[in-house]
């Protein structure tokens, strides 16, 4: 009897080891895997995290996970959205003029570059119209700075209402003068559309502070035929001489040329 009760003590601690060892390995073996999936997780996070130091926002953070790693993924994506849509603003901001809403000369300046470039590579035209309003510094003497400016906000919706295809780019060059790139006209076509502009500005009466005002404007404009070729700087510096000879021409009226006739000369 001691015999049996021996050797059914021997065979009860061997099924206890045998089941401890069981449990261990099993215990090993999710701790290995679970230790893996964090660590893949961990590792897409820290990935995550690269993408957003380097200013690249447009990747959404994605874990399979359901613990509180995957609370920290969707904060992670919702910071991602918020900064991208900061930055996205502040890129706006930092391309538009705050008074008129019009392009400013920075993002002009880097327009007119590509405007060139493209207008090389296709064998396109492109016409450059300076516009700058007539006599503004009697407006802001006579009517006041507030009616200065809703005269530029108003006369700015003008030009951006007439040039409003997807290619046209209206900007504000500086106090009361304009900028407009019209890629894929010729001189013919943005004078005619120019000329439209004109006798709106011309015929439109601004009210401002109880007072009704009309401008006038003059413009210079220069266009570009391709195989020719010009610097940007060049058919800036053209549109404005063509503007100068409109004011000294009596005002009111568009000044333009080839920039092959001018630059003959």
């Amino acid at each position: 009897i001691v015999e049996q009760d021996y050797n059914n003590s021997r065979k009860q601690l061997w099924t206890f080891y045998l089941s401890a060892l069981l449990i261990v390995l099993l215990l090993t073996y999710l701790g290995i895997g679970l230790y893996h999936s964090i660590s893949i997780t961990i590792r897409e996070l820290l990935k995550s995290a690269a993408f957003f130091s380097a200013g690249k926002y447009n990747k959404p953070v994605k874990i399979v996970s359901h613990d509180e790693l995957s609370a920290v993924a969707e904060a992670m994506d919702n910071m991602r959205l918020n900064i991208r849509e900061r930055e996205e603003k502040l890129a706006l901001i930092s391309q538009t003029d705050g008074l008129t809403q019009l392009s400013n000369r920075k993002f002009f300046d880097h327009a007119l570059e590509i405007s060139l470039a493209n207008s090389r590579r296709n064998m396109t035209p492109l016409s450059i119209v300076m516009m700058d309003l007539d006599f503004f510094k009697k407006v802001n003497d006579k009517y006041g700075h507030l009616a200065g400016d809703d005269c530029l906000i108003k006369v700015a919706k003008l030009m951006q209402a007439e040039y409003k295809r997807q290619t046209d780019v209206v900007a504000r060059y500086g106090g009361e003068e304009f900028i407009a790139i019209l890629y894929g006209q010729g001189l013919e076509e943005a004078k005619s559309q120019t000329e439209k502009l004109r006798l709106k500005i011309e015929n439109t009466t601004i009210v401002s502070s109880g007072h009704s005002l009309r401008v006038t404007a003059s413009f210079g404009l220069v266009s570009l035929m391709p195989p020719e070729e010009a610097e940007a700087q060049d058919l800036i510096a053209m549109a404005d001489s063509l503007l100068y000879k409109s004011k000294e021409s009596g005002r009111n009226r568009i000044s333009a040329k080839h920039y092959a006739t001018l630059n003959s000369r």
